[in-house]
């Protein structure tokens, strides 16, 4: 996820210099097949593009986004992509009245997309967010001020078993999920996985108590709202949610740039260990630093 320049186009409606925001490949350039072509952006019509969700072949134009600002294009390329599941996964649990739980679990607490989730759910105010973390990242999630109470991994046992719970699941852990599912057991409502920060234990979930886990597909989501409110109606939420995101990140994320390919790697392997401050956020680019990918480019 990030943002990209227009270099060279055959397209008569697509212009090179346009800033586009996308998912890429980690490479230094992507060629495309432009197709789709709208006043909000394009898509990549190639026919390998087929079967996959439309989101991920999808660029939008940083100069039909209301809310683009240059400035923020790094903390866009962190946090856009991350929270646009966790605001889809609030309005799921919204849209189904929160599965008449009273509390919601989010594991891997002091991740990105946990932490925007937390978010979402304190400024909806249905439910009390409850992060389950690792002791060292109990203080850092606290401060923060989006969960109403944190916990460890090891000490969910002390939360009370009889309060009616969501689970949403980013660490991906088998050990986390049945320890969750075995002492809330039948108040587990709904049981959401989306994602794998705790990759070394994926071991198997099956014969669970409580709400049968299983994973939250964005994308699926999208379509049905978008289908419901408009698409525009949809955006505009999701957009207004963002900002505020944006702002309350200002307080506490620090971001951390990355460019060359050697400097990427490292990056990538101090992240999958688990080495990295969790009040940073790493951007990386496969431009060396100082390059140029072409007239007035931003790589």
């Amino acid at each position: 996820m990030g943002w990209g320049e227009v270099l060279a186009s055959a397209h008569p409606d697509v212009l090179p210099g346009e800033r586009v925001w996308g998912f890429f490949p980690l490479s230094t350039h992507l060629k495309i097949r432009a197709g789709k072509v709208s006043a909000n952006g394009f898509a990549d019509v190639s026919p390998h593009r087929e079967g996959l969700a439309p989101v991920y072949a999808q660029f939008d134009r940083a100069s039909a986004n209301p809310i683009y600002d240059v400035a923020r294009e790094d903390q866009d390329s962190l946090l856009r992509g991350l929270f646009l599941t966790s605001w889809l996964v609030e309005d799921f649990l919204h849209v189904n009245e929160a599965f008449d739980a009273e509390i919601c679990l989010i594991t891997s607490a002091s991740s990105k997309t946990s932490i925007a989730l937390a978010h979402c759910v304190r400024d909806r105010g249905a439910l009390a967010a409850v992060g389950i973390t690792s002791p060292g990242n109990v203080d850092f999630c606290q401060r923060l001020g989006c969960y109403d109470a944190v916990v460890t991994y090891a000490d969910v046992t002390g939360l009370d078993a009889g309060s009616p719970a969501v689970l949403v699941d980013m660490a991906g852990s088998a050990k986390v999920l049945g320890d969750l599912h075995h002492h809330f057991s039948g108040s587990l409502r709904y049981s959401c996985r989306i994602g794998a920060t705790h990759h070394q234990d994926l071991g198997s979930i099956d014969g669970l108590p409580g709400a049968r886990p299983e994973f939250f597909f964005a994308p699926s989501h999208v379509r049905t709202r978008s289908a419901e409110l408009g698409v525009g109606a949809l955006m505009k939420r999701l957009g207004a949610a963002y900002v505020e995101f944006r702002k309350f990140c200002d307080g506490w994320l620090a971001i951390e740039r990355h460019q060359g390919a050697d400097a990427t790697a490292l990056a990538y392997q101090e992240v999958l260990a688990g080495r990295t401050d969790p009040a940073s956020g790493q951007v990386v680019s496969l431009w060396p630093a100082g390059a140029r990918s072409g007239p007035g480019a931003r790589p």
